[in-house]
């Protein structure tokens, strides 16, 4: 149920940020609240940025089959579960 909440609040703040192209950033944070109440704020800011280059929310959806490994700050290596 949670996951839910969590792909339709970042649904729509993604689709907020496609339609006005990009305008409304700080207001698609209010909109994603109830991601940020499940995930924390990093985690849907992530989300959020990763679905709005992709296009839309599918890709999270295909990003739930992937472990990531660390490998340093600023690169990770994903590999299927």
């Amino acid at each position: 149920m949670a996951l839910a909440v969590v792909i339709g609040a970042i649904g729509v703040a993604v689709t907020a940020l496609l339609v006005t192209g990009g305008t409304v950033a700080p207001a698609s944070g209010v909109v994603a609240g109830g991601a940020v109440a499940v995930l924390g704020f990093p985690a849907t800011t992530s989300a959020v940025a990763i679905a709005f280059a992709a296009g839309g929310v599918g890709v999270l959806n295909k990003l739930r089959g992937y472990d990531l490994k660390k490998i340093s700050d600023t690169h990770v290596v994903l590999t299927r579960s």
